[in-house]
């Protein structure tokens, strides 16, 4: 179960989209949002009818999720869907998903530091072997 958790963030990390400029295919992946702006997205919330700014931060800050505890999300959604949720520890697939998130941080690193004419690092799914 826990290489259902690295492949898992693997396959999420690995979303991208297709855009068309000037009439050619270009590939986007999906990026993660920074702390600020997600913020951004929740300056309307409000924890009552009267403004409290202390209880209105508190609630803002519970609705941003941080990216290890939406992967942690869509690890137990696919865990459930799979009927292996109540299987397998909770640490083993926080440990999964954490190292993914390493992988992923190293091969984004390594991307930005290659040489022109080098090969690109990318992201690969785990296997039995890897185990």
């Amino acid at each position: 179960m826990a290489r259902f958790a690295y492949n898992s963030v693997v396959k999420w990390s690995k979303r991208c989209y297709f855009i068309k400029e000037d009439g050619i295919k270009k590939k986007i992946y999906i990026k993660p949002m920074n702390r600020q702006q997600k913020l951004s997205l929740f300056n309307d919330i409000r924890a009552g009818k009267n403004v409290n700014k202390v209880n209105d931060k508190k609630l803002i800050n519970s609705a941003i999720w941080g990216e290890r505890k939406f992967m942690r999300a869509v690890v137990r959604l696919g865990m459930l869907l799979h009927g292996t949720l109540d299987i397998v520890p909770a640490n083993i697939t926080d440990e999964a998903i954490n190292e993914a998130l390493t992988a992923r941080s190293e091969v984004i690193k390594r991307n930005t530091k290659r040489a022109q004419g080098e090969s690109i690092n990318s992201l690969s799914f785990q296997i039995c072997k890897d185990l």
